[in-house]
């Protein structure tokens, strides 16, 4: 799979990850709002509309504002494009906070192409930003293909909670990301373990 991001952060254009992921796994996305993933958590620990920061999910049923904070088109058969809208409610609703092109994309819901044991390399690269936030994206292990997460569907309670905890999400750009710079590295907090 080969992602291309035109995240909204600190983070430059043309700045580069290579994020090796578990084959097989399940995984969808998130952005948190001017902030990172653990401190959002930390700080809005049940993911409230009234608290700030939040995390929103590639799934509206998964956000306590229950906006579709996430727009998706298919330019071409082989290609889909995310964009993110990063303000509570939609905001100004122009959706080019974060952009995301995925090469033979699959729904909301990717699978790693590969086996349980084996560790698959997927490239981002940021190549654009355009918001006032400084904001985290990144990608979380799911259950199924519904986005479920320790049996709770996206929008259940507690469900941003489950999706923060060790070992379910990995940043992808931090807020911190630099222009130009290439790392390469296996997935720190994503396991292998995944439904079949």
């Amino acid at each position: 799979m080969l992602f291309r991001s035109l995240f909204s952060s600190t983070a430059s254009p043309l700045s580069r990850t290579s994020l090796d992921l578990p084959g097989g796994s399940l995984i969808s996305f998130y952005i948190a709002q001017n902030s990172r993933a653990e401190d959002a958590l930390r700080a809005n620990p049940q993911n409230t509309p009234t608290r700030r920061p939040q995390v929103f999910f590639a799934d509206a049923m998964a956000n306590a504002d229950r906006f579709d904070h996430l727009q998706t088109t298919r330019p071409s058969a082989e290609e889909v494009q995310f964009a993110w809208e990063d303000q509570t409610g939609g905001g100004d609703r122009d959706f080019n906070d974060a952009r995301l092109s995925l090469c033979l994309a699959q729904g909301p819901v990717y699978q790693v192409p590969g086996g349980a044991t084996q560790q698959v390399p997927v490239e981002f690269t940021l190549v654009d930003r355009n918001a006032a936030f400084r904001n985290e994206l990144g990608v979380v292990r799911v259950d199924d293909a519904q986005g479920r997460i320790d049996g709770l569907l996206p929008g259940a309670a507690g469900y941003a909670a489950a999706a923060l905890q060790k070992d379910r999400w990995q940043p992808v750009f931090a807020t911190t990301a630099s222009r130009g710079v290439r790392t390469d590295r296996k997935s720190t907090r994503l396991n292998s373990s995944h439904s079949s």
